[in-house]
């Protein structure tokens, strides 16, 4: 499994400040807030009217019951999908002709069922439709996801920023996503045996979306070093603590609570010489037997001539064994960081897991299996 080394480094550079949380603790209450204002219902979409603001294009449904709720921006899109559109499209549109496609869109999947989410408002405030899915989507909500998490990682942290300002905890309407650390948790990269970037750190980058737009995912994750913007460097994921779950079926929570409390348990008390030993033999295991082979090797995997010519360089300047997985694997991710492309990044980072993958296949004897 493959780590977007990036990731942290783009919600803390992107996140708005209301999205932005100062602690674990602070975004749990938070997602505890919208859970308790939550209500979750089964509808039938033909059941569902719309109502479209003249002025300001705010987009309604009201139910049955005749109780409406204010569309998100995420909900509309949603919306907009089960009718077979896109929310772009649909707001090229004026108000009434955006009304008037929704209406028809949802008459004509009328006896399809539908899971809805709406936060009920206060008395001056609407209801908010947070998201509206398929009627067999497995919700995991963040209020138990990070409250899991402050049981099983307890003293883990925020890692530090240039400014020293909490960040790592976001959360919007749309998704949460968090980053902690444990500076306690240290395991020496054998490779690198008497540098001062030898040490290796742990973490746990943890991303969920309540409202569909992503999978529950937990990375737990080895690295050298987090910048102050919190990009991350010299990382790979430990495979078998890692987590990720679709939001189908209702067995969704109790398989993250599971999940949380197992990565918990084997993250927090590993023991530093079982990930030495594994980074020691993927260090002796060499990808090939010269620089040549090693560039047809990532070619292999999908890595460009030119882009596989830089990393072994970069090995070659800075590991101890440089054709090895883990040399080749962190050449890789220099190469990565290098990158002005976020889809060049995110293949590159793909590429280093594979020939992470690949050397503990081979460490263990195994056979790989392509399909």
């Amino acid at each position: 499994m493959a780590i977007t080394l990036t990731a942290a480094a783009r919600q803390y550079a992107t996140r708005p400040p209301d999205e932005r949380y100062p602690s674990l603790e602070a975004l749990q209450t938070a997602a505890q807030v919208d859970k308790n204002l939550a209500f979750e219902a089964t509808r039938k979409l033909g059941t569902l009217a719309v109502e479209v603001g003249t002025r300001t294009g705010a987009v309604d449904l009201r139910g049955a019951n005749g109780h409406a709720a204010r569309l998100t921006h995420w909900a509309f899109a949603q919306v907009a999908r089960l009718i077979g559109t896109t929310a772009a499209y649909l707001g090229l549109g004026s108000p009434a002709l955006v009304e008037h496609n929704l209406r028809e869109g949802l008459a004509r999947r009328g006896d399809d069922n539908a899971g809805i989410l709406l936060r009920r408002g206060g008395p001056t405030q609407p209801h908010t439709l947070r998201a509206i899915t398929g009627s067999r989507y497995g919700r995991v909500w963040d209020a138990d996801l990070y409250a899991a998490v402050q049981e099983a990682l307890p003293g883990w942290s925020l890692p530090p920023t240039w400014t020293g300002e909490p960040a790592g905890a976001y959360r919007g309407d749309r998704d949460s996503f968090l980053i902690l650390t444990h500076g306690g948790s240290i395991v020496d990269d054998p490779t690198l045996a008497g540098r001062q970037d030898s040490r290796l750190f742990r973490g746990v980058l943890i991303h969920n979306s309540e409202v569909g737009a992503n999978a529950v995912s937990i990375a737990a994750i080895l690295y050298r070093f987090i910048c102050g913007n919190h990009l991350i460097w010299g990382a790979s994921v430990v495979e078998e603590l890692s987590y990720r779950r679709r939001h189908v079926g209702q067995s969704a929570l109790d398989d993250m609570r599971s999940a949380v409390a197992r990565i918990g348990t084997a993250w927090g008390d590993r023991p530093a010489g079982a990930d030495q030993a594994l980074i020691a033999t993927l260090a002796r295991l060499d990808v090939a037997t010269t620089t040549t082979l090693v560039v047809e090797e990532l070619r292999k995997v999908g890595v460009p001539e030119q882009a596989a010519t830089l990393a072994v360089a970069s090995a070659e300047a800075n590991e101890r064994q440089p054709r090895s997985y883990w040399g080749v694997a962190q050449g890789l991710t220099r190469v990565s960081q290098g990158s002005g492309h976020q889809s060049a990044r995110l293949a590159l980072d793909s590429a280093a897991g594979a020939i992470l993958a690949q050397g503990r296949i081979k460490a263990e004897g195994r056979t790989a299996v392509t399909v």
